[in-house]
């Protein structure tokens, strides 16, 4: 099922989302983690919020136009069944719609972290290694919950 809404460029149900992430993160010895592209959309917010208690300690947000994201998903050559023309624009027009608004509302808690993601790639990189070495975590962070 995730594979067909995959290559529908849809998204999968909030639900299925946070028990698969719930069950990595319980069966981890880690207690912090990187959860990327989480959450894609409002459900998986209030999800995430109501279910997993969970609260970043920021938001990564590549700011990209979308003419270098249709270049840069079609050059990676990964052999995905979403990575053409078509696909990727809906995708596209998905993100719009339903993730947009999950960044404004972490922007207005001032918690998101800017980075132009259209500069080049090791450039990219530098901003994101920055923007993580910021992060001063103790035993405890804000935001440890055990799973």
């Amino acid at each position: 099922m995730i594979q067909n809404l995959k290559s529908k460029g849809e998204l999968v149900p909030a639900g299925i989302v946070v028990k698969l992430l719930m069950e990595a993160m319980k069966n981890s010895t880690n207690k912090k983690f990187l959860i990327d592209g989480f959450p894609r959309n409002m459900e998986n917010l209030a999800a995430a919020q109501k279910i997993m208690k969970l609260e970043p300690d920021f938001v990564l947000f590549l700011e990209c136009s979308q003419e270098v994201m249709i270049e840069r998903i079609l050059g990676r050559k990964q052999g995905r069944v979403d990575d053409n023309s078509e696909t990727i624009k809906r995708r596209i027009e998905v993100y719009c719609e339903s993730t947009l608004p999950v960044i404004s509302y972490y922007r207005s808690k001032g918690m998101v972290e800017m980075i132009n993601g259209e500069k080049p790639v090791e450039e990219v990189f530098d901003a994101v290694e920055a923007a993580f070495s910021k992060l001063k975590f103790g035993i405890s962070g804000k935001n440890s919950q055990e799973f």
